[in-house]
């Protein structure tokens, strides 16, 4: 799933403002990992650029932790308005 695939236009329940949240985060996450993975071409040639290198390789570890846990509380939030939807449909409150 990329951020593209994420429509927040339909918003029933009111959480346009977590929705958007949750979608700047990921945009953030990306253009993050993008930066770090930008600073990993080339080659190595002593220890201090090395350790350097192994901090830019956490970095986008972290980065994609966070956006994963965006993406989760994404999906969350589609399945509760799912079921908020069916709910109604057979009249539950």
């Amino acid at each position: 799933m990329t951020t593209h695939d994420i429509d927040i236009s339909d918003d029933t329940s009111g959480k346009d403002a977590e929705i958007s949240d949750i979608v700047s985060g990921i945009e953030t996450c990306d253009r993050m990992i993008e930066m770090a993975e930008s600073r990993l071409n080339g080659r190595i040639r002593n220890a201090e650029h090395e350790r350097i290198r192994i901090q830019y390789i956490k970095a986008i570890s972290t980065h994609l932790r966070t956006k994963r846990s965006y993406l989760k509380d994404r999906e969350l939030e589609e399945m509760a308005e799912t079921v908020a939807d069916l709910e109604r449909e057979i009249g539950r409150p």
